[in-house]
């Protein structure tokens, strides 16, 4: 699903959700956690947390690692 690059979090799941997209609540939170955390905006960790593997997309459904940001921190 494609992201505006000023869209908020909250405009772009209602849109989702509209559009028939499964989206859990707690990616919704865990993003608004790392937006905060990171200091970046809801796309560029939409966009990180995609890339990492954190976010996967199936059809309309979406899969969220419950490590969130964390799991961007390597162990050790």
């Amino acid at each position: 699903m494609e992201i505006k690059k000023d869209e908020t979090l909250s405009e772009w799941f209602k849109g989702a959700r509209a559009q028939g997209y499964s989206v859990p609540v707690a990616m919704c939170h865990g993003i608004q956690i790392a937006m905060k955390e990171l200091n970046m905006s809801f796309a560029e960790v939409f966009e990180l947390f995609v890339e990492r593997a954190i976010i996967i997309q199936v059809g309309k459904t979406f899969i969220y690692d419950l490590r969130g940001h964390k799991a961007l921190v390597p162990k050790g």
